[in-house]
């Protein structure tokens, strides 16, 4: 019952990520249709929210965000994709630049003091999509950018 269960969930992940795309299609089109994803999620907010309260939680959440929008071009879009969950859509970038942005992220969320939280924890997934080639996942060159944040 839970390979069901876990089936379904990732059915409804696919149908819920084929939606932002294609809402996203119209603008992409201008860049020859080449776009990248760069995901990330705060892994212990439930414990952030569970240690310190809801209000440091939510203030950590704006804070990410906060960095993040400031990271992003215009023409990029970030989008909640599940309360702790969120997808930078990043038109016309290719997969080293899609990279390259969550390292930069990452690092700015690292150098981030959140006082009085003593840690966060984000994951990063990156995938680029290029319409002659489909999709590539270019985080194996070297390192992966899971990591805890003190």
């Amino acid at each position: 019952m839970l390979v069901a269960a876990e089936m379904q969930a990732e059915s409804d992940t696919r149908e819920r990520f084929a939606e932002i795309i294609m809402k996203a299609a119209p603008k992409i089109q201008g860049f020859g249709g080449q776009y990248s994803l760069v995901v990330y999620s705060i892994d212990n907010i439930e414990f952030i929210k569970e240690s310190f309260g809801q209000e440091d939680a939510s203030r950590v959440l704006g804070e990410i965000n906060g960095i993040v929008r400031r990271r992003i071009r215009e023409i990029d879009a970030l989008i909640n994709w599940d309360c702790t969950d969120f997808i930078i859509l990043a038109q016309g970038a290719d997969a080293a630049s899609a990279r390259a942005l969550a390292e930069r992220i990452r690092k700015e969320v690292e150098a981030h003091s959140f006082e009085p939280i003593i840690k966060v924890n984000l994951s990063f997934c990156v995938a680029s999509f290029r319409p002659e080639g489909g999709f590539s996942a270019p985080l194996s060159n070297g390192g992966n950018l899971n990591r805890a944040f003190a």
